[in-house]
């Protein structure tokens, strides 16, 4: 066995080598290198080979560069105006030099008391230097250090403690507090700057319907009911205000999902039942879009949906839905763990990752094992009542995430020894890559068309209705969030526009005409759907319609986009073992090539990657902070 790599560097996001063991070569890349200060997860052991010591090492060669020191802008200013200072202290002991020297010739040489007295020039220039020096202002930069000492009194601002996480306001350098007071404006583009960098799953889009992800929400709805119910007692009638009590408990326990040990959120019985609709009707869902707080949400929700799977397993809609929760399972790195309450839960090196698998997890496709050639899925087909189903998934290949694909990949070979690869990935990489490409991109443009329109309708009323304002200095101290709800509710009051829009939303389906006017697809409802039932609104018309699907789909995708979610598509492919074996040469020799490896692994990757069959649509919301809204506006 022998190892080639290339030669040292300080390059720490990137490792190519290979190894040779016999006559099979594998790569080595980063997930295959440990680093100084690395941790092992779920590995008893390992046998390593150190490749790079001492000062040859990554770690050692960064080291060595030098930091760049973080200076205020104010500090810049007082080195000018000192430096300038200096200048024209020297020019002052020059100047006064030269006098002295014209003094002593027409003046100290006449003088019979100075005789003999005669100073050299350099001891005149150091004495007007030493002279002159208090001009230069050394005591500022021992004031300026002495005011920063005096902001220690700003840890104890009760405005910058956090209350969740405990955490006080805490300074790792003083030398940039002045900088603090002087920030005028804020450009960002909703990173973890200004977000909670809590990703949590929020909606799905599969075959052409949208559902609602709020299993958070209604546990905290849950909470807050009880605890009004506990506060309201009768202490008239308590034995009845105790009946009462336990049916509503039930009733949400019917509504909200169950927990088994290992952390599934599923429903134990169907939400349709006559007396759920009697004692808790649906109504419109208590999560708001940060981005749209004013937008209707889908009556339909994720618990609906695994009603539906159980109540309907054998619909062509269930099938691609079953598909969609597998590709959502199976499409990550995540690797899962047991906590200390023996609960499952995951470590990847994205939070996004972590939250599609969260998902799944809640939705009954459960990652309970994971390893470098195989992943272990447990799924409940019957119900939590059932036996669950353990299904062992081989990992063949993965093909990372770059910034140039924007997407990543998975080959899998499944129970059946079917090899299918499943991909994620930005909507506008991914639908180049369907297998009816040209109608995608087709129903993306008359989409993006929609929007266009949308929102010049949205600023033309806006305007309209700024022009009838008696002030408009008045309109512009208002808030943006407030600016955004005054168009959209304008335009609802308006209901012609908002209303045709829905309904001219997508193409016209005999079978799906009765529930366009809902608008579920998009969350636009005009009049709250009351009926808790899935039945009618699924129809596998429009799951086998797929240019009525792309349609729904990226009608979804933009719909997301506007409320602020981050939005991918799925697509998976089934594969020949002659067509994944012939493409598995090209790409372990792009995998095990020292000279531009990744230029030949996205080439190969290319030519694998397309054909897809189009499985769905996520969105995860990031929320912005508390106060992040009312600061920017």
């Amino acid at each position: 066995m022998y190892i080639l790599t290339h030669s040292a560097d300080l390059y720490i996001d990137n490792f190519e080598g290979k190894v040779t063991a016999g006559s099979e070569t594998k790569p080595l890349t980063n997930t295959q290198i440990l680093y100084r200060g690395s941790v092992l997860r779920n590995t008893p052991s390992i046998r390593g080979l150190v490749i790079f010591t001492g000062e040859e090492t990554k770690i050692r060669m960064n080291a060595n560069k030098r930091p760049r020191i973080k200076a205020p802008a104010l500090q810049s200013a007082v080195n000018k105006v000192v430096v300038l200072i200096v200048f024209f202290v020297l020019f002052l002991t020059v100047y006064h030099t030269v006098a002295y020297v014209l003094w002593r010739d027409g003046t100290e040489r006449k003088s019979w008391y100075l005789a003999h007295a005669t100073v050299g020039y350099f001891p005149i220039f150091t004495s007007f230097l030493i002279m002159f020096n208090t001009l230069i202002p050394l005591s500022l930069y021992v004031s300026l250090e002495i005011i920063k000492v005096g902001q220690m009194l700003l840890f104890g601002d009760i405005d910058m403690y956090d209350e969740k996480t405990d955490t006080p306001m805490e300074a790792h350098t003083s030398t940039i507090n002045e900088e603090l007071g002087q920030v005028s404006y804020i450009f960002t583009d909703k990173t973890g700057t200004l977000t909670d960098n809590s990703m949590i799953f929020r909606k799905i889009s599969i075959a052409g319907y949208a559902w609602l992800h709020d299993l958070d929400m209604q546990k905290d709805e849950e909470k807050v009911h009880l605890w009004h119910k506990r506060r309201h007692k009768d202490k008239g009638k308590k034995k009845a205000h105790k009946t009462n009590t336990r049916k509503s408990v039930d009733v949400l326990r019917a509504t909200i999902p169950q927990k088994d040990k290992t952390g599934i959120q599923i429903t134990t019985q169907p939400i349709d039942g006559p007396d759920i609709d009697a004692a808790h009707p649906r109504r419109s869902s208590v999560w708001r879009s940060t981005a749209r707080p004013e937008k209707a949400q889908p009556q339909l929700t994720t618990i609906n949906l695994i009603n539906y799977l159980q109540t309907h397993p054998h619909t062509l809609y269930a099938r691609k839905a079953r598909t969609f929760l597998l590709a959502l399972s199976l499409c990550h790195t995540c690797l899962p763990e047991l906590d200390v309450n023996g609960e499952i839960v995951y470590q990847a090196a994205s939070p996004d990752e972590i939250a599609l698998v969260v998902a799944a997890k809640e939705l009954g496709y459960i990652v309970v094992d994971r390893t470098m050639n195989q992943v272990t899925i447990k799924t409940f087909p019957a119900g939590l009542d059932e036996a669950p189903q353990i299904e062992l998934y081989d990992v063949l290949d993965v093909i990372e995430f770059s910034s140039k694909r924007k997407r990543m990949s998975i080959i899998l070979r499944y129970p059946d020894s079917k090899i299918c690869i499943l991909s994620k990935g930005a909507d506008s990489t991914m639908i180049e890559l369907l297998r009816k490409s040209e109608l995608a991109l087709a129903k993306m443009r008359e989409v993006e068309k929609r929007e266009r329109e949308r929102k010049s309708l949205d600023a033309q009323e806006y305007i309209r209705r700024s022009m009838h304002r008696p002030s408009m200095q008045a309109a512009a101290r208002r808030s943006l969030a407030a600016g955004r709800t005054s168009i959209d509710s304008g335009f609802r009051r308006r209901g012609t526009v908002d209303h045709t829009s829905s309904s001219n939303m997508y193409s016209p389906v005999s079978a799906v005409d009765n529930y366009n006017r809902f608008s579920i697809a998009i969350g636009e409802a005009t009049t709250p759907l009351e009926r808790d039932t899935s039945d009618d609104v699924i129809d596998d018309m429009v799951a086998a319609n797929d240019s009525l699907v792309f349609e729904r789909c990226f009608q979804h995708v933009q719909d997301f986009a506007t409320e602020g979610l981050r939005t991918l598509l799925y697509g998976y492919k089934y594969l020949d073992e002659q067509e994944y074996a012939s493409w598995k040469t090209i790409y372990t020799e792009a995998t095990t090539s020292l000279v531009d490896r990744q230029i030949k692994i996205e080439a190969a990757a290319e030519l694998i990657e397309g054909q897809f069959e189009l499985a769905g649509a996520t969105a995860i919301e990031d929320k912005l902070q508390d106060v992040c809204v009312s600061l920017i506006s």
